[in-house]
């Protein structure tokens, strides 16, 4: 009994020390899917970077005729 009530106290401690608020982180700021696409498509440069989607809030479009330009 001694065994589980320290458990229960060691569990009840580490509990108590964790962070008391949730961690606020505000997220990018919206870009729209389009510009987003569009923006990839006019970097032809050899030597321009890969852009990822880890770094940004890329908002999507329902549009079905929002990639129209892109198509000939």
């Amino acid at each position: 009994m001694r065994a589980l009530r320290a458990v229960m106290l060691s569990a009840l401690f580490a509990a108590a020390c964790g962070k008391s608020e949730p961690e606020t982180t505000t997220p990018p700021p919206a870009i729209p899917l389009v510009t987003w696409v569009t923006d990839l498509a006019n970097q032809t440069a050899d030597d321009a970077i890969p852009d990822t989607v880890e770094d940004k809030n890329i908002e999507d479009t329902d549009d079905p005729a929002a990639f129209d330009a892109f198509v000939h």
